[in-house]
């Protein structure tokens, strides 16, 4: 009987990582087409911002309204009918013929996916026992960062070798730091029992260490020491996804797939502001270093923040219910 637990336990999560790796790879194609369509379509920096900000729109409601449909229909129901929208959205994209048309196959794009990480996290909130539940949240988005590796050469095919092998060797990073950073946190619990203390650190130092590599990319000249730079910056960030992803696990046992969604709602808000936010200060002052100083101050915010989570403290019902209720207004 145990056996067959543990093994279906692991089909589930096999599952999930085919799927988180498939909607990284719907997300990145149109960043690797990026150049060519801005060609096509004439768009400035802003307006190409403001067709990626598209996705996040839809993205960031369905994080809350996806977990909450999760929490009450299920994953597999929520998950499938995720996967029918996602898939529509991805094809209409390649028969956008316009500005506007692409605006709307994103936004098509961000409704479809938008339940997808809040309702995988309910999946295994059932499937995953509590000491592995880092892991299993780390091991899923290595997949989604595999996607970023994946995207680059499906799409732009015969390229100049160095270019996708560069976006290649950082996306990887991500791969390896997503699943560390899980197992580490998870080990930290197993050992200590204290699951503050597991989330926490491993975030901070995530956020500390990504700072640190980001700073010297701003005064580096060449490619390969600016990819490093960068591979290692994203393998330290995603360290912190595994915990951080295990926490809405952690605080709301019967809620979990809307405390991810409200969780990952800010990451949503993020995806909507940031690309246009730093289109318009690139169009306007022609400095690609502002971005990174923009980015070592929110990780920076990001380190004090860290002392404000409280992993260790379960959310009451009446709790969640009223932050899902605030966040929607």
């Amino acid at each position: 009987m145990q056996r067959r637990l543990i093994t279906a336990t692991g089909n589930v999560v096999f599952l999930l990582c085919l799927m988180y790796l498939i909607t990284y790879i719907d997300r990145v194609n149109l960043s690797t087409a990026a150049p060519l369509i801005r060609r096509e379509f004439g768009l400035s920096q802003t307006l190409m911002g403001v067709v990626f900000s598209a996705f996040g729109y839809p993205y960031a409601v369905f994080q809350i309204i996806g977990g909450a449909l999760g929490d009450h229909f299920g994953a597999r129901r929520t998950l499938t009918i995720c996967g029918i929208v996602w898939a529509i959205a991805t094809i209409l994209t390649g028969l956008t013929g316009g500005v506007v048309t692409l605006f709307l196959a994103r936004l098509l794009l961000g409704i479809g996916e938008g339940a997808t990480f809040p309702t995988a996290t309910r999946a295994m909130q059932y499937w995953v026992s509590s000491g592995r539940r880092g892991f299993a949240q780390g091991l899923t988005h290595a997949f989604a960062r595999a996607g970023n590796a994946i995207a680059p050469p499906l799409v732009v095919g015969l390229i100049a070798v160095v270019a996708w092998r560069g976006a290649f060797m950082v996306a990887l990073a991500g791969v390896v730091g997503d699943t560390l950073g899980g197992v580490v946190s998870d080990r930290i619990l197993r050992r200590s029992g204290r699951v503050l203390l597991a989330r926490r650190s491993v975030v901070l130092l995530s956020y500390i260490a990504t700072a640190a590599c980001l700073v010297p990319v701003v005064y580096l000249r060449g490619l390969v020491p600016v990819t490093i730079c960068l591979a290692l910056g994203f393998f330290f960030l995603e360290l912190a996804i595994g915990p951080m992803w295990a926490i809405p696990m952690d605080i709301a046992p019967k809620f979990s797939g809307t405390a991810s969604g409200l969780m990952n709602f800010g990451s949503a808000v993020a995806a909507i502001v940031s690309p246009i936010t730093f289109g318009i200060i690139v169009d306007r002052t022609g400095d690609w270093h502002l971005p990174f100083w923009g980015s070592v101050g929110i990780l920076g915010l990001g380190c004090i923040t860290c002392f404000f989570m409280r992993p260790d403290r379960q959310l009451s019902e009446q709790e969640v219910t009223g932050a899902r209720a605030l966040t929607a207004a």
